[in-house]
């Protein structure tokens, strides 16, 4: 299929970078952001290429029946699991990329809420990797009007957190966790306590959302 195809170059093009950022350790922290960039743009441009019934951008997301479709979200979603990963690492220096990204996320899971009452995992992973983030920023951001924008978007995917415990305890930790960081542990390094690979429980199983 056509999403199928598209998915398999994007993939392509995380392979390329990968390296880059994951596997060579050694590499100063300039080349790697230029390495970003130019990753970034990769992207761009695989997203500017896609045919149309696949393009989306933020106006059209705000269309709750276009933005909540399961049959096509799906794509949406590994594209900004993709983004959020890269970008992950260095947040400080890519706030516009990661706040453009989270917002998309917030607007598309609102509206999915509105609908359905069941989450697969392709919302787990973004939910999990932009919670990460968040707290990731509100560790190193000193804005007053950034940090007042974490907070918000905390407490909307914390919402969307506890919608999910329901079918994944992974995402019971992570909430739990949000409310411990809360407590005023400012620096303690949550890459560790947010990995994916455990997130799979006894509650994990295939579903195909629902109407509410």
């Amino acid at each position: 299929s056509v999403p199928l195809k598209q998915l398999i170059i994007l993939s392509r093009i995380v392979e390329i970078f990968t390296k880059g950022f994951f596997i060579e350790h050694n590499i100063e922290k300039a080349k790697k952001l230029h390495y970003l960039s130019k990753f970034n743009e990769k992207l761009e441009l695989w997203r500017s290429s896609l045919p149309g019934f696949l393009k989306w951008d933020k106006n059209s997301l705000m269309d709750p029946s276009f933005s909540s479709d399961p049959t096509i979200t799906y794509f949406w979603y590994h594209y900004y699991i993709v983004v959020l990963t890269f970008n992950k690492p260095h947040v400080e220096d890519n706030i516009e990329v990661i706040r453009n990204t989270i917002d998309s996320l917030e607007i598309m899971l609102d509206n999915f809420s509105k609908v359905y009452n069941k989450y697969d995992l392709y919302q787990l992973f973004a939910v999990t990797i932009a919670s990460n983030i968040l707290l990731k920023m509100k560790n190193v951001v000193v804005d007053d009007e950034l940090n007042e924008y974490i907070i918000k978007k905390i407490s909307f995917f914390n919402k969307i957190l506890g919608e999910l415990s329901k079918s994944y305890d992974y995402a019971e930790r992570i909430k739990q966790f949000h409310i411990y960081d809360f407590s005023g542990i400012n620096n303690h390094n949550t890459d560790g306590v947010l990995d994916i690979p455990d997130f799979h429980s006894a509650k994990v199983k295939a579903e195909t959302p629902t109407p509410n």
